[in-house]
C-alpha cells in the first residue's frame, strides 16, 4: 500500500518536505513514508475516529513553538515570529478538515473577502478597489474617504471565546475547533477567515443601517478584504467616522485583535472640507 498523500488545492501535500523538523513526538514525514506498511492501518483508523467525532488524544495535539527572527540582528521580542512544529498525525487531520471546510467557505464568507476562498481571486478586489479609489478625486464626490486597516500579529491575538462564539453562529460542532488556530497549520487560514467574517458582517450591517455613511460612487461596496487587510469605503463626515471607530473598538475588544496604526492609512479627496479632515 502506498503512502496516503492528502493533496491541497495547489497540488501540495502534508509532507511535501519529508525531512522537515519533526513535531514533539520526534517523527517527521519521512518516518511515515518509510514505515507506511507498518503504521498505515492504525494511523488511518485514528484519523477516521477523529473525523467521526471522537476526541483526539492530547499527545497528537502537542506543539513545539520556536521563535524565528523577522529582522536582521533582532534586539526585542517583537522582532521574532513564533513558528509551531506540530505532529504529522495532527497535520493530516487538520488538512482533511480544511479540505472539507474550504468547499463551504464561498457560501459562508461575504463577497467582500477574497482571501483563501475558492472561486475568488485577489485580482478582482484589487481592480475593484482601484476603480473605487480612482473616483475619490472626482469633484462630484467631495466627502469620500477610504480607510485601509491592518490587523497586527493576527495569530498571536486570537480570543478563543470570541472564536467559539463565531463558530457557534455558523453552527459548527464544538469538536470542530479543538485543533486550535496555530500559524502554519493547514486549517489556520480558513479558521481565521471565518473569524474575520464578523468584521465584514458588521461593516455591511453598519452601512445598511446608516445609508448616509455610504461612499458615493462605490457601487454599493462598503469594504474589501484580503485576510487581515481591509479597505473601508465611507464618507468623511465626522458622524460617519465616529460610527466606524466605535464599531472597530467593539470588534477589537471582543475579538482580541488590534489595528496596527503604523500600517493603517486613509485617502480622501483634495477638495474635502477642512471640517471633515479633523
Amino acid at each position: 500500500m502506498q503512502p496516503y498523500y492528502i493533496r491541497g488545492s495547489t497540488g501540495g501535500c502534508v509532507w511535501h518536505d519529508t525531512n522537515s523538523t519533526a513535531g514533539p513526538d520526534g517523527f517527521n514525514a519521512l518516518f511515515y513514508q518509510r514505515c507506511w506498511e507498518v503504521i498505515h492501518y492504525h494511523l488511518l483508523e485514528a484519523v477516521k475516529d477523529f473525523m467521526m467525532g471522537k476526541l483526539m488524544p492530547k499527545s497528537f495535539t502537542f506543539t513545539s513553538i520556536t521563535l524565528i527572527p523577522t529582522f536582521h540582528n533582532p534586539t526585542k521580542w517583537g522582532e521574532f515570529g513564533p513558528i509551531s512544529l506540530s505532529n504529522t498525525t495532527k497535520k493530516i487531520c487538520s488538512k482533511l478538515l480544511n479540505e472539507h471546510l474550504k468547499h463551504w467557505l464561498p457560501q459562508l464568507i461575504s463577497p467582500n473577502q477574497c482571501g483563501f476562498v475558492t472561486t475568488r481571486q485577489i485580482s478582482d478586489n484589487i481592480l475593484l478597489a482601484q476603480e473605487i479609489i480612482h473616483s475619490i478625486a472626482s469633484h462630484k464626490f467631495d466627502w469620500n474617504v477610504a480607510l485601509k486597516l491592518d490587523l497586527t500579529k493576527i495569530y498571536d491575538r486570537v480570543n478563543w471565546s470570541f472564536l467559539r462564539e463565531v463558530f457557534n453562529k455558523f453552527d459548527f460542532l464544538e469538536a470542530s475547533i479543538l485543533l486550535r488556530l496555530r500559524q502554519g497549520d493547514p486549517l489556520s487560514l480558513s479558521l481565521f477567515v471565518l473569524m474575520v467574517e464578523y468584521l465584514s458582517h458588521g461593516i455591511n450591517k453598519l452601512m445598511a443601517e446608516n445609508p448616509s455613511m455610504n461612499y458615493q460612487g462605490s457601487m454599493g461596496v462598503s469594504h474589501l478584504s484580503y485576510i487581515d487587510d481591509t479597505i473601508i469605503f465611507t464618507n468623511a463626515k465626522l458622524s460617519s467616522l465616529r460610527k466606524i471607530m466605535n464599531f472597530l473598538q467593539r470588534f477589537v475588544s471582543r475579538s482580541g485583535q488590534l489595528v496596527n496604526a503604523e500600517k493603517s492609512v486613509y485617502t480622501l479627496a483634495p477638495t474635502t472640507p477642512m471640517l471633515a479632515r479633523r
